[in-house]
């Protein structure tokens, strides 16, 4: 059953609806910027002309670091990038 707005009677109802909604739409929407963030750390991580990584991070913190990002380009399908992002972690 799709509920329509217009069809809600009850203030509480339209409420509830309205606030489900906009959770929803901040959901994606920061979905969205973590994407982004990924990507752009990624695109750092690929440059071999920077060393990306702080002073203090140890080989396991890079490694861990790296898990991470192919765990989320695993579950978005883009295995281009984490063949990419296995080679660095194969050299750390």
């Amino acid at each position: 059953m799709i509920l329509k707005f217009t069809s809600i009677n009850n203030p509480q109802q339209k409420l509830q609806f309205i606030w489900s909604f906009k959770t929803i739409l901040l959901y994606l929407d920061m979905e969205n910027y973590l994407d982004q963030a990924l990507d752009e750390i990624y695109k750092t991580l690929i440059d071999e002309d920077i060393d990306p990584w702080p002073g203090h991070f140890t080989p396991a913190h890079k490694a861990d670091f790296i898990d991470t990002l192919l765990e989320h380009y695993t579950l978005k399908e883009e295995y281009e990038k984490c063949a990419e992002l296995a080679k660095i972690k194969d050299n750390i």
